[in-house]
């Protein structure tokens, strides 16, 4: 078996979107391989993302889960500081 293509993760906080989107891709990509689907063969992560997408466009749309988004990507600005 190839490589997982999402990270997984022991703890998360779907509480936030970018989080969210990688619990959702990961559940699809256990899924997925669970019946016999190849990563990076049957699969890509932007496959992943896209089935993913629509579910957390319904959980961050409803008002009563409370699901925040990153306005900053400090990791990226870092980078640039050094370039």
């Amino acid at each position: 078996m190839k490589k997982r293509l999402t990270k997984a993760y022991c703890t998360t906080n779907p509480e936030y979107l970018d989080n969210l989107l990688s619990c959702l891709a990961g559940t699809t990509e256990d899924s997925l391989i669970q019946n016999g689907a190849a990563p990076g063969l049957d699969y890509t992560i932007l496959d992943l993302y896209k089935l993913a997408s629509p579910y957390a466009q319904v959980i961050f749309a409803d008002e009563s889960q409370c699901i925040g988004f990153t306005t900053s990507w400090s990791h990226y600005m870092d980078s640039e500081k050094e370039g």
